[in-house]
């Protein structure tokens, strides 16, 4: 349990489950269009994060998964989304 997380949870169970995201982030075709430098953006880690998330969960390279690399990258980028125990939202994760 990392806490206060089941909005994450729910938000990626969401986009993971979105077949043409999937079949985009498993093929790499992310990769051509991938953007690291907009200045105010992650330098395409987040997405890189998620893309790793999407073939541990549809390829089978694990028989769990633990958020905890997502999270702490979300909690890097976006540290308000879990500052104190304030409960969020799924849409405010998305």
């Amino acid at each position: 349990n990392l806490g206060n997380t089941c909005f994450m949870a729910a938000g990626l169970q969401c986009l993971c489950h979105i077949e043409p995201m999937a079949v985009y982030f498993l093929s790499g075709k992310y990769k051509e269009e991938l953007n690291t430098r907009n200045p105010i953006g992650s330098g395409g880690q987040m997405v890189k994060h998620f893309a790793e998330l999407q073939v541990q969960l549809w390829q089978k390279t694990a028989a769990v998964y633990s958020p905890r690399p997502m999270h702490r990258k979300l909690s890097e980028f976006a540290p308000h989304l879990f500052e104190g125990a304030d409960q969020q939202d799924a849409q405010e994760f998305l």
